[in-house]
């Protein structure tokens, strides 16, 4: 395993080539970091099992915190398997509320930074620092069975760890994002830097579907033991109960690597929850992930035990006419998605010349009004995950790209690519937020605080929503 000083060193590079701008969809603010005035956490003695720990400071450093699920039937009389996530966003406590169930299933410790976030190099190094020196001098970590997750940006991070630590993870449970790209593109990489089983999950309107789902045979091609599991989402942390199966998958490989004692109990149980999902999904219509599904099932569990019902549904289904059809749609919706994207950034960039701007405006909202509608459709259907996936897609391109923008310091664009951002997802309140700052920065101080109100409204509204949502008690 890697020391404090390698760790930095790791996150550096990792800051280096895979941090990008903050999650484009985070509506709740992310918490501040521990006050000045913080004192360490208390000992692992005393910490409570079993709940989630919002903040534990950390005691090397009181400025580093992390949220952190300890499971019930924690003791230092072993070690344990530990999950590092990266979130995007700064939500520490959103990925471990995500895995809890999991972890208290399988006895996983879950810790995610409240200061580690996209888009800053030192922050980054400070809090993995951090938070691995301190979780590996309160807990007792089983060095064999060490994980990485994380969403969106952070998934290409915990994916670029796991690349870079020779060794030192033993998987990797990827939402919504894969692979780093540039120099890290996974086409790029040696046997030695893939020694790690990966598990993404996508959700079938994520803008990054087509990516998750070519990474399937590219992983298959590499020979890096994988599974792609979809699920009915959007651009999203999966559901806890897909982060059960993810982490369940992981429990298995343990025993297939040695990492773990066999159990041939935990295998049969495992093995026939797999067989049961796999049945459901087939009886829903959804035959291509039961198909896949049946598929892992009788390779993973292949030598562990008996794996006949899986290889009978999976040679069932590898036939079936609908399986064929829907890798089709598959790509028939991406290359949708591609040319909408396509033409919304050729009006976009028309409407930075100034005899054809106006028409380019005009035409520009009127395709994403057409989008919005598609999308609005309670009817489920191949137009409205296009018209879903198109719209998060020009989104985040505009947002991220504004955010990058303001953080080279050309103000100037970012605003251009912000306002961009607020037009196509008007009820965002990040969007104003982010616009007010940039046209402060350019001297517009009107609109900058015409801007500021618009996300305060925002940000009302969806508290007010939020609220109403909120079950009270009996």
């Amino acid at each position: 395993m890697p020391g404090v000083a390698g760790f930095a060193a790791l996150i550096v590079s990792i800051a280096l080539a895979a941090a990008g701008p903050v999650h484009a969809q985070a509506t709740n603010p992310p918490r501040e970091p521990a006050p000045a005035n913080a004192k360490p956490s208390a000992a692992v003695d005393e910490l409570p099992r079993g709940v989630i720990v919002d903040r534990v400071v950390c005691a090397a450093d009181l400025s580093q915190s992390y949220a952190l699920y300890l499971p019930s039937t924690y003791t230092k009389e072993r070690a344990w398997p530990i999950v590092y996530c990266f979130e995007p966003a700064a939500r520490g406590r959103l990925p471990v509320e995500h895995f809890q169930a999991a972890a208290e299933r399988f006895g996983w410790i879950v810790v995610t930074s409240w200061n580690s976030r996209n888009g800053s190099m030192a922050r980054s190094v400070d809090a993995g620092s951090a938070m691995w020196r301190d979780t590996h001098e309160r807990f007792r970590i089983d060095d064999r069975r060490v994980y990485t997750s994380g969403f969106s940006g952070g998934a290409r991070v915990a994916t670029l760890v796991a690349m870079s630590c020779g060794g030192c993870i033993a998987g990797v449970i990827a939402c919504g994002a894969g692979f780093p790209d540039t120099v890290y593109a996974i086409e790029k990489q040696t046997p030695d830097k893939l020694r790690f089983a990966y598990f993404a999950t996508v959700g079938v309107e994520d803008f990054n579907f087509s990516e998750l789902s070519a990474l399937g045979p590219t992983l298959e091609r590499l020979n890096v033991t994988h599974r792609v599991a979809r699920f009915e989402g959007a651009h999203e942390w999966a559901p806890s109960e897909l982060l059960v199966e993810a982490a369940a998958w992981m429990e298995i490989e343990a025993i297939r690597s040695g990492a773990r004692v066999t159990d041939a109990g935990l295998v049969d149980a495992l093995y026939g929850e797999s067989i049961a999902r796999a049945r459901a999904l087939e009886a829903a219509g959804r035959v291509f992930d039961a198909w896949q599904l049946f598929e892992s099932a009788r390779r993973q569990y292949s030598g562990l035990r008996a794996v006949a019902e899986a290889d009978v549904g999976a040679r069932a289904l590898a036939g079936d006419r609908r399986v064929k059809d829907s890798v089709k749609i598959d790509r028939e919706e991406v290359k949708r998605q591609n040319w909408i994207a396509d033409e919304a950034a050729a009006w976009t960039k028309a409407r930075q010349d100034q005899e054809t701007r106006v028409e380019a405006i005009a035409e520009f909202r009127r395709r994403i009004e057409d989008l919005r509608t598609k999308a609005r459709s309670k009817t489920e259907s191949s137009e409205r995950r296009v018209a879903r996936r198109t719209l998060n897609l020009l989104f985040a391109n505009y947002y991220e790209g504004g955010n990058s923008a303001a953080l080279s310091g050309n103000h100037v664009k970012a605003v251009e690519m912000l306002e961009v951002a607020v037009e196509i997802a008007p009820r965002y309140a990040g969007s104003y937020f982010a616009l007010a700052g940039q046209r402060f920065k350019t001297g517009d101080r009107r609109k900058a605080m015409e801007s500021l109100g618009q996300g305060l409204e925002k940000l009302a509204e969806w508290a007010t929503i939020s609220a109403a949502t909120v079950k009270k008690p009996g």
